[in-house]
């Protein structure tokens, strides 16, 4: 049986399609909490950096002014304050442990009108590095994938 190049590259390629994927599966809160939150009742992450591949790649730093950040709760919430806006919602990690998900329930200090769900927002950040001081989040933007980093400051 002979098979063609091309018949190896399409087979390689549906492999690591289906080995590749990360599960949509939520993790149970406790187990979550003990992975995300470092054993901590808060931990709050300051955006430090973003790289945006558009046009390039550009890497900009974060206003050292009035830096985003984001305060994660143990309870499975979340609150970001970009600015003087203000989000806040809950928290969801995979069972792979490589994507987070946030749910709003208030956006830029307005009461979302639409009930969101993990299932129809999904796990939208993936995580590429979370250590006791740094976390990196990347999100698919028009381009690539937008990377944040941050830095632990609570």
């Amino acid at each position: 049986m002979h098979i063609s190049p091309k018949n190896i590259i399409c087979i390689i390629s549906l492999f690591f399609c289906f080995a590749c994927r990360e599960t949509k599966e939520v993790m149970p809160k406790k187990e979550a909490s003990t992975f995300f939150m470092q054993n901590t009742e808060t931990i709050t992450w300051q955006v430090e950096k973003s790289f945006d591949p558009y046009n390039g790649g550009v890497t900009s730093q974060a206003p050292k002014d009035n830096p985003p950040y984001i305060e994660f709760h143990a309870d499975g919430t979340f609150i970001e304050y970009n600015g003087a806006q203000k989000s806040e919602g809950n928290w969801f990690v995979n069972t792979d442990k490589t994507a987070l998900g946030l749910v709003y329930t208030v956006q830029n200090d307005k009461p979302l009108k639409s009930k969101q769900s993990i299932s129809t927002e999904g796990f939208a950040y993936k995580i590429r590095f979370l250590g006791k001081e740094k976390m990196v989040l990347a999100r698919q933007g028009r381009h690539g994938f937008v990377e944040n980093t941050y830095i632990r400051v609570k």
